[in-house]
């Protein structure tokens, strides 16, 4: 028998959609849209679940659905007054309890899957430092823009003026993770920088044409 005090805490079952409202308006726990009176309804932003000043509103062995739709991941977005520049990137994951119970963070058609768009030079667009027992799948992660980050050629290096991202998914210190369905592509520097991994599963995750590489293990480099 499991003492009381240890039992095993239910998964919560979170939603995102663009017709959906800010954290002070729905508890994110439906997937509706906003009316107006409804606090049962969406958010519209993965910020207001993963807040880039550190606000998480979801637990480790939750699950996020986000639904189909574009959604700017930095400065700008809703959910992100105060940030700006490369760190106005989502909190870190929380980990999940146990391999058997990740976190999961969930695109809600694989067939359309949601575009997190990176803008204003955002380091990455997903967040997984330090995070283990993580499911992330069935999203599309890009930017944009075509620039390149740091190109020697004037017309193809990023500026201010363009909606870019630096890279896509950003992962250190990280075990038993499970990616899968995801479309990174089109990110300015790096598709992915991820280093100090353990147990991770890939699973058809299409890499292409990101501006300097498409894996980076180097933790230390741009």
């Amino acid at each position: 028998m499991t003492p009381l005090g240890r039992a095993a805490r239910a998964a919560t079952t979170y939603y995102v959609r663009p017709d959906g409202g800010d954290a002070s308006q729905c508890s994110g726990r439906a997937d509706t849209a906003y009316t107006g009176t409804n606090r049962d309804c969406a958010w519209k932003h993965p910020f207001y679940a993963l807040g880039p000043d550190g606000s998480v509103r979801i637990a480790g062995g939750d699950i996020l659905i986000i639904g189909s739709g574009s959604y700017r991941i930095g400065e700008g977005a809703p959910g992100a007054a105060g940030c700006s520049g490369a760190r106005c990137y989502p909190a870190a994951i929380p980990s999940g309890p146990s391999s058997r119970a990740p976190t999961r963070i969930l695109g809600k058609s694989c067939s359309a899957p949601p575009r997190l768009r990176g803008a204003g030079g955002v380091d990455r667009v997903l967040n997984l430092e330090g995070s283990s027992n993580i499911e992330v799948g069935c999203l599309e992660i890009t930017d944009g823009s075509d620039c390149v980050y740091a190109h020697s050629v004037s017309s193809v290096a990023c500026t201010s003026a363009t909606p870019w991202a630096r890279g896509g998914i950003y992962a250190s210190a990280s075990r038993n993770v499970w990616l899968h369905d995801l479309n990174i592509h089109g990110l300015a520097a790096r598709g992915i920088q991820a280093g100090g991994l353990t147990d991770w599963t890939v699973e058809r995750v299409r890499i292409n044409k990101n501006g300097r590489v498409g894996w980076n293990g180097d933790l230390g480099s741009a």
